[in-house]
């Protein structure tokens, strides 16, 4: 009899949960290399729309909840009214997309990760935060810097690759926004993005 007979229904799960999220790990990391590369070639994607920021993070939500649910995490939206924003879409979406992915791997199984997202001057500000293991306080000042160095498994043994936080600040920046971490190791961590809109700041 092969390996695959002698597993229980649930040693299948649990081999088909873990295939399934290294096959997410591999289009995340294909997906910030093919960025990182067009971006110091000089081909980033520079075209600015306007959009509504609400409906973007409703998008990206929508992609994690698979991931989510495996931990019996909780991905709650905070948002009041539209919030309307003239910048790269693409960027965007990707960069949240890398937020959302760390704060459900590096999050404990029945917590919670708030998307959060309003109207500041100049455009607006969108936040991940989550009740994870945190970050130690000496790799904070690195952490957006591709040869940090730093990388370590999620709290079910995910993959991580080290590359979507600097991949989230070079397209960040490349439209005129920022991002920030604050974060306390054993309590959580929050990022915040600050979104540039373009048709009031050029």
């Amino acid at each position: 009899r092969s390996n695959a007979d002698r597993l229980s229904g649930s040693q299948v799960g649990e081999v088909m949960v873990q295939l399934e999220r290294q096959e997410e790990s591999e289009v995340e990391l294909i997906d910030n290399v093919l960025r990182w590369a067009r971006s110091n070639a000089g081909n980033a994607e520079s075209e600015s729309v306007r959009f509504v920021l609400n409906e973007l993070a409703e998008e990206v939500i929508s992609q994690y909840v698979g991931s989510a649910s495996m931990k019996d995490i909780r991905l709650v939206l905070d948002a009041g009214e539209a919030v309307s924003v003239c910048t790269n879409r693409s960027n965007l979406a990707l960069a949240l997309r890398n937020l959302l992915s760390n704060a459900i791997k590096f999050s404990h199984h029945g917590s919670e990760v708030l998307i959060s997202l309003k109207s500041v001057p100049g455009g607006a500000e969108l936040s991940v935060t989550d009740h994870g293991v945190g970050i130690p306080a000496d790799k904070v000042k690195g952490i957006f810097e591709a040869g940090s160095g730093f990388r370590r498994a999620g709290t079910d043994g995910e993959p991580s690759n080290g590359m979507g936080l600097a991949v989230s600040r070079k397209l960040i920046e490349e439209s005129g926004g920022s991002i920030m971490v604050e974060s306390t190791e054993g309590e959580g961590s929050r990022f915040t993005i600050f979104i540039n809109d373009r048709t009031q700041n050029g």
